[in-house]
């Protein structure tokens, strides 16, 4: 399809850059960073999320132990192609209560020297009072990569060392190669703050918001680009950098359904039917349900 197709084709009756469908000329594009998922049901709730008392310490490495949880929602040993989610385990094994707060640091390390370091996922931090023998637990979110080795890393291992307490634990990876993320502007592999053992499906209180879209100014051949994301207005350059390669693979001559790269990761573009007119969709191989928008 090329760009005088699009104009003949879409109505330029659009008033408001958030219309995503009538008369809207749509360029979807999915957003490699995905809100993360909350982990399932881990334990029943024994302590709560409230400001730590001055007289409890912090908790001591020492009486601290990290195991992997069976609540996530990732299967050992069946990459998915998808985000995922694994959920570590935190006990105080020590005789008195101690306060834990903030976001563990992670890295997953490959057989030799090669490394993914997880950035925090901005969720709010809060105090956290584990008595003896009660756990805590935190979300590790990453995408599991089957169709691109070379922009994957293969795990081996997960180290892990939680914020002022000295504690550190080597954790064994069970769900084979990740993508790599580090370069995203919103990445689709991140960790959790600590947060209290519950029984709810939700232990955090938190769920993911709905993609929106918003508007972010004219892109390829004058059309607005529109993303469709959790994360605002924060998603345009990704948006913009989609589109833009996009429109120089259909300068170029290249037919759709096309792929391109853009923002790390490859985005399938095509032609789809709307109401009353056609659009353009580009989907993020590494997170479908979040897309952008190109409108005229």
């Amino acid at each position: 399809m090329r760009e005088t197709s699009l104009r003949r084709g879409f109505s330029a009756s659009l008033s408001r850059p958030h219309a995503l469908c009538g008369t809207t000329v749509a360029l979807a594009a999915l957003l490699a960073s995905a809100a993360p998922a909350s982990a399932g049901a881990v334990g029943e709730a024994t302590a709560a999320p409230v400001p730590a008392p001055t007289a409890q310490p912090v908790c001591p490495g020492r009486d601290l132990d990290m195991s992997w949880d069976t609540s996530g929602a990732a299967k050992e040993g069946r990459p998915s192609g998808q985000q995922e989610t694994a959920v570590v385990r935190v006990t105080n094994q020590g005789n008195r209560p101690c306060v834990l707060t903030g976001h563990p640091e992670v890295t997953l390390r490959a057989a030799g020297r090669d490394t993914e370091s997880l950035r925090a996922d901005g969720r709010a931090e809060a105090p956290l009072t584990l008595g003896p023998g009660r756990a805590a637990s935190f979300e590790v979110v990453f995408l599991s990569e089957t169709a691109e080795p070379a922009q994957a890393i293969t795990p081996v291992r997960m180290s892990v060392r939680l914020p002022g307490t000295g504690a550190e634990a080597t954790l064994p990876w069970r769900w084979g190669p990740v993508t790599r993320q580090e370069a995203a502007t919103h990445p689709g592999n991140h960790v959790g703050p600590l947060t209290a053992v519950t029984s709810t499906a939700h232990p955090t209180g938190h769920r993911p918001a709905s993609p929106r879209p918003v508007g972010c100014g004219q892109g390829w051949h004058g059309l607005q680009v529109v993303a469709v994301s959790r994360h605002g207005a924060d998603a345009c350059p990704t948006a913009t950098a989609v589109t833009a390669a996009l429109g120089r693979a259909l300068d170029a001559g290249r037919d759709l359904p096309v792929t391109v790269r853009a923002a790390g990761t490859a985005w399938k573009c095509a032609e789809r039917e709307g109401d009353p007119n056609p659009h353009l969709e580009c989907v993020n191989t590494r997170g479908r349900s979040e897309r952008a928008l190109l409108v005229s």
